[in-house]
């Protein structure tokens, strides 16, 4: 799902190299133009394919997501690597996943 994630974000780089912590202000990525009509529109994608499942909340994938993301977070700030090109990828695909929850709600509450 976070491959998946990463390849509908308009100038995401999720196949590229990993850069060590040290690593200069060249190597921080700039956010594609307009990401919050991105952001939006994939959220409202991905929430109205998975509203076609009826899934409980543990079979849900996006919920499974969401904790498979903040798990990440969690180990990447335990081990002390704050790679900035990684955490703005992060933060995306978590607000994606985030919004995605939010708009099938409201879909399932329709």
């Amino acid at each position: 799902m976070i491959k998946f994630l990463g390849l509908l974000v308009s100038g995401s780089s999720s196949t590229t190299s990993v850069d060590t912590t040290g690593s200069t202000s060249s190597a921080i990525s700039t956010p594609p133009p307009e990401p919050n009509r991105a952001v939006k529109s994939i959220s409202e994608e991905i929430a109205q394919v998975s509203s076609t499942f009826s899934l409980t909340e543990a079979e849900d994938s996006l919920f499974q997501t969401a904790a498979r993301l903040d798990a990440l977070r969690d180990n990447l700030c335990h081990i002390g690597y704050f790679n900035r090109t990684l955490w703005n990828e992060l933060d995306v695909c978590r607000d994606i996943v985030l919004r995605s929850i939010s708009w099938k709600a409201r879909l399932d509450m329709e």
